[in-house]
């Protein structure tokens, strides 16, 4: 089973949801992390780790350029779409606060993940 770990919500020029998974070792490669708008299931889109800047490391793009704004869960999974993290704790929601000293802005989300 893999913990989560929120580093925060920032206001950015595109909406991104980024983080890292890690294991005792370091960081992880090769974990499936998906990317949907319930939590478990509706998936948009999965990521492996291990193919962005570091092994560890996923990107999901929402926006490259400009706010987003919805509700979006992120998890790991197995193959086979089994949940390896609890989807809940990975709720995200993103919004169109342009101010970007208002705390409340959320157009970068970093999320990590850690094996247990």
């Amino acid at each position: 089973m893999y913990s989560v770990f929120r580093r925060g919500c920032y206001h950015s020029g595109g909406t991104f949801i980024e983080g890292y998974v890690t294991n005792a070792q370091g960081e992880e490669a090769g974990v499936r992390v998906n990317l949907g708008t319930a939590p478990g299931s509706n998936v948009i889109e999965t990521r492996i780790t291990g193919n962005d800047r570091s092994p560890g490391r996923y990107t999901f793009v929402l926006s490259a350029q400009g706010p987003r704004p919805g509700v979006w869960y992120v998890w790991i999974s197995d193959a086979s779409g089994k949940p390896l993290s609890d989807p809940n704790a990975g709720r995200v929601e993103t919004n169109a606060i342009r101010n970007p000293d208002d705390p409340n802005a959320c157009w970068r989300a970093e999320i990590d993940f850690g094996r247990r």
